[in-house]
């Protein structure tokens, strides 16, 4: 009488094939391993299935001769490059390996890594949806709020934005906040706004001063209808290096090569809302995208920091 031995297994890989399908899943630069990232593959076509990565990154399959498979990478908030692999297994391989390329937040998570205090917060608003909320009170004032992760000097950042205050675009922008090194005296950082209600958008170099006060110059401005009736509107900067291209909805709207980058291997962007005519201007943001070779999260490369250097309010003088 024969021995029959049945395997069973939740969402994990096991020897099911001739031979080994492996790699490993990195940060930008290939060396260092990221842990708990899912491994989704189809096989000939069925229905997908997983393995997690290990602690150094690491990942494997079993699969057979002629066998179609189908390998991507899937992690909250992260992008991955190849997406997906698709080759047929010929024999062992161990170069398959995923690069993370990307980080996005719809902030549906609390805890995705945005400060979160009285001027800034997740929310829901009226039909459910997650957003992340900037409030800013004092004419002339700003806040801006910097993301969870820290890039290189070249890099994509785009946002959904729209006001939320009840008479829009009548008291304040709102926009992206980019080359971020400090928020200290003496350091600068640029900011790309934007006033849909009149069709308005700049690009403007903001000096820190002391005593919470900024001095800013503006480097690009103009009209331009692509901007939405509706008032929400897609904001994205380009840089790469010493050239920044400003896009709204998706379309280039200017660029510039006046801007000085920061002699620095990380610099950190986020969100910005500025309150230009009222006493206080509320700002909502959806689908924060980042796109870069070598971005890491913040904790990593700047340790851990306070509220108060993740979120900074000052009152701005304009040249």
């Amino acid at each position: 009488m024969g021995i029959v031995f049945l395997l069973f297994s939740g969402c994990g890989a096991f020897k099911t094939g001739e031979f080994k399908i492996s790699g490993r899943v990195t940060e930008a630069d290939g060396r260092e391993g990221i842990a708990g990232v899912k491994i989704y593959y189809e096989k000939n076509y069925y229905s997908a299935r997983y393995v997690w990565t290990d602690s150094s990154g690491y990942w494997s399959i079993w699969a057979d001769e002629n066998d179609r498979l189908l390998i991507w990478a899937e992690k909250a908030h992260h992008m991955f490059q190849p997406a997906p692999a698709k080759f047929t297994v010929d024999g062992k391989r161990d170069n398959i390996n995923f690069q993370v390329v990307g980080w996005s937040d719809n902030f549906s998570d609390p805890n995705s890594g945005w400060v979160e205090d009285s001027y800034a917060k997740y929310i829901k608003d009226g039909t459910g949806e997650d957003l992340y909320e900037i409030l800013v009170t004092g004419v002339g004032s700003s806040v801006k709020v910097t993301a969870p992760m820290v890039m290189p000097t070249s890099y994509t950042l785009g946002v959904t934005g729209y006001t939320a205050d009840v008479l829009p675009d009548v008291g304040g922008m709102y926009g992206i906040v980019f080359n971020v090194y400090s928020f200290s005296p003496g350091d600068y950082y640029y900011v790309f706004r934007v006033r849909p209600g009149d069709a308005y958008y700049e690009l403007v170099k903001v000096e820190i001063l002391s005593n919470g006060y900024t001095d800013s110059t503006t480097i690009l401005e103009g009209p331009n209808s692509i901007f939405t009736d509706s008032g929400i509107n897609i904001l994205e900067v380009r840089v790469n290096w010493n050239k920044v291209e400003l896009c709204v909805n998706n379309e280039v709207v200017d660029s510039t090569t006046n801007f000085l980058p920061h002699d620095s291997s990380f610099v950190q962007a986020g969100l910005y809302a500025y309150a230009e005519a009222k006493s206080s201007h509320t700002v909502r943001f959806d689908d924060f995208n980042l796109s870069a070779i070598g971005f890491s999260p913040r904790w990593k490369v700047m340790g851990v920091m306070s509220s108060e250097q993740l979120l900074h309010k000052d009152l701005e003088i304009k040249e």
